[in-house]
């Protein structure tokens, strides 16, 4: 007779298959953007202001597959379909850092777009993303004298479009495998590193390595059109009178 556990497990491991099926089936842009909003939060439970955002992205893509990934389904993804990455997710210091790599691997398995749950969707994203396989979103316009540690954090992963299966996100990996080995020994959590493990720092790193191997960058959406204002640049507006 099969335990109460046991049932349990085997259920949640079909209603998992059945999730990635259900994702890889969708259908897509023009250009092959996957027609999937991918968001992410510890659990399934969102905060009030979070959870009206949230709904924004729903409304304006009613046609399109949406997924809630938390902390458990995060981990349930990465042992389906990247069981080696387990032993670098797993000793990560930070949950940023599983949290920001778990979202390339949306954009790596299923394609589609992930936006953090701190943006409203003000319009449907089909036109912007007509013919593009991929897209990132640049934050604050360069100038010829733009600071290297502000370059690198003009690409945020806040806001990425991608077809399933695109070579750019072998190059996130890497870089995220390769920095998880170099910091392995070393008890350093402070943002930067953070960062540059698996945040912007790192997809500024991954698109500069792209650049060289392909000649040209992937498509950056310009600044303004994802990220109104940039912190890294300084430029939020006045508060004062």
């Amino acid at each position: 007779m099969m335990s109460a556990v046991h049932a349990q497990t085997s259920w949640s491991q079909h209603r998992d298959r059945k999730q990635s099926s259900r994702l890889e089936d969708v259908s897509r842009l023009p250009g092959g953007v996957s027609k999937i909003i991918h968001q992410s939060w510890k659990s399934a439970e969102l905060p009030e202001k979070f959870a009206a955002w949230s709904r924004s992205w729903r409304s304006n893509h009613p046609d399109w597959a949406f997924v809630l990934w938390t902390d458990e389904t995060n981990r349930k993804l990465i042992a389906e379909h990247f069981p080696h990455l387990l032993p670098v997710f797993d000793g990560f210091p930070e949950a940023i850092m599983r949290a920001d790599t778990a979202r390339i691997l949306y954009m790596k398995q299923f394609g589609g777009c992930y936006a953090d749950l701190d943006f409203e969707s003000l319009k449907p994203l089909d036109s912007l993303l007509e013919g593009l396989p991929i897209a990132l979103a640049e934050m604050g316009a360069r100038t010829a004298d733009t600071k290297r540690e502000v370059l690198q954090n003009s690409i945020p992963n806040a806001f990425m479009c991608s077809t399933p299966q695109h070579p750019f996100w072998d190059f996130a990996l890497r870089h995220i495998v390769e920095k998880a080995a170099h910091d392995a020994a070393v008890a350093d959590t402070n943002w930067d590193h953070v960062e540059q493990t698996a945040g912007p720092g790192m997809i500024y790193s991954a698109n500069e390595d792209w650049r060289q191997i392909t000649g040209a960058s992937v498509p950056l959406l310009p600044p303004g059109t994802i990220y109104p204002y940039a912190d890294c640049y300084a430029d939020w507006p006045s508060t004062s009178s």
